[in-house]
């Protein structure tokens, strides 16, 4: 009897279509595509290529697939450590994770999280110059060479650079604010430059709202192809706004405020997230009431809505440095941040239905950190391995997207290894 004859994919070298098998594999943990990579040099070519890295984000972000808590400790030690985000809304016991910017101890040198998108995120050591784009669910990074010194030729920076990070068109940015004064002069101008993880280059921004505008906070929100963050749009301005950076085409503008809060912008009573792909302005006025407002349409200042209204003796805590986190797998509750600088962090989930908050607590979870939740991803498989051997080799990954079957949740009644939990001054998600 005559054999029929299989068709094996070009791509796969398997009997199934490219697309059929970018839909089955598109279901595994990062650490499994990986292997699979090894394993089969189709699966390699495949899994490499950028639609796969499109349709395997797209998946992942769909349905909150793998995603991760990392948290990096404020202080001079800077560990970092993940917990697994189950589609529960539990977390796992914390781990220590290697990253790319490890300071030595006792320098008084913090690496602290700058931004996060897609699952990559940008670290920063504060009061130096290393930048890098680093990717925990693979351990890659790229580090960012440093601004060329022609962009400040003529002027003397003043004070710490304040760092973003975003995402436009397929490229990922890192982008530097800083004050300068004219050499010979007191004239204060602002410079925004601009690194692009495609072109590997630096751009000074040039026009005028790029000289005069100012930052008034470290929250820098990345969205809808642009950065956001408080401050004035000319130096002169009495009150601030929210500026915002187009990459598209390379201008500041201004978005307004709701009038309830304007006049908060520009004090430690307001912060600025991004909450469900919407921007987000939280108000804490009066230390009674916390406020989260969000842009229904985005660019439209008369489309701002009071989302929640959360009482402190619904939350008890101390009314500082508070920001949403994450939603939680049916959108009725959101994870807050309490980062009040009292060394005793809090995570909390607040049920809008019910009015009601309750605590999370995570084993081994850091004194003093700045936090992300990384969607699963497969962003800069060409960059350098976090994890050597001392050969200098590449070492196993140490990161691994956990599993609901391989650890054990921890329920929000059982307490932490180290007693309680403290807050950074910075948090950016995505």
């Amino acid at each position: 009897m005559e054999q029929e004859e299989v068709r094996v994919d070009s791509i796969t070298g398997l009997p199934l279509p490219c697309d059929v098998m970018m839909d089955i594999i598109k279901r595994l943990p990062p650490k499994e595509l990986l292997r699979c990579r090894a394993c089969r040099k189709s699966f390699k070519a495949l899994i490499g290529t950028p639609e796969f890295y499109q349709v395997h984000l797209n998946w992942s972000r769909e349905t909150n697939s793998y995603r991760t808590l990392v948290m990096g400790e404020s202080d001079s030690d800077s560990d970092f450590f993940s917990s697994a985000f189950y589609d529960r809304d539990a977390f796992s016991s914390a781990q220590l994770i290697k990253q790319p910017l490890k300071v030595p101890r006792n320098m008084g040198l913090v690496t602290y999280i700058v931004g996060c998108w897609n699952g990559l995120i940008c670290l920063h050591i504060i009061w130096g110059d290393d930048v890098a784009i680093w990717n925990p669910c693979i351990q890659k990074f790229k580090m960012i060479p440093r601004v060329p010194d022609e962009t400040t030729k003529g002027a003397v920076g003043i004070g710490e650079a304040t760092y973003g990070f975003g995402y436009s068109g397929g490229d990922y940015k890192v982008v530097r604010f800083m004050e300068l004064e004219r050499e010979g002069t007191k004239v204060l101008d602002s410079e925004i430059v601009v690194y692009s993880l495609r072109s590997s280059s630096w751009k000074k921004i040039e026009f005028r709202e790029s000289s005069s505008c100012t930052w008034d906070t470290s929250y820098v929100i990345p969205l809808d192809g642009a950065l956001h963050w408080f401050g004035k749009l000319h130096r002169s301005n009495s009150t601030s706004g929210i500026l915002t950076l187009n990459f598209t085409n390379e201008k500041v503008m201004e978005f307004r405020a709701p009038d309830e809060v304007e006049a908060q912008l520009h004090t430690s009573s307001a912060g600025l997230s991004e909450l469900n792909g919407k921007l987000c302005i939280i108000d804490f006025h009066d230390k009674a009431n916390y406020d989260i407002w969000a842009m229904n349409i985005y660019g439209k200042a008369e489309s701002w809505t009071r989302l929640y209204t959360i009482k402190s003796t619904v939350v008890n805590w101390t009314f500082d440095w508070r920001l949403p986190l994450a939603s939680s797998s049916t959108g009725r509750k959101i994870l807050l941040y309490d980062g009040s600088g009292s060394r005793n962090v809090r995570l909390f989930w607040y049920d809008s239905e019910k009015d009601t908050a309750k605590r999370v607590r995570i084993p081994g979870m850091p004194s003093d950190f700045t936090a992300a939740i990384c969607v699963a991803n497969l962003g800069l498989l060409d960059g350098e391995s976090v994890i050597k051997e001392e050969d200098g080799s590449e070492g196993d990954i140490q990161f691994e997207i956990i599993e609901g079957s391989e650890q054990r949740d921890i329920s929000e009644g059982e307490s932490s290894r180290q007693g309680g939990m403290s807050g950074g001054k910075r948090v950016r998600t995505k």
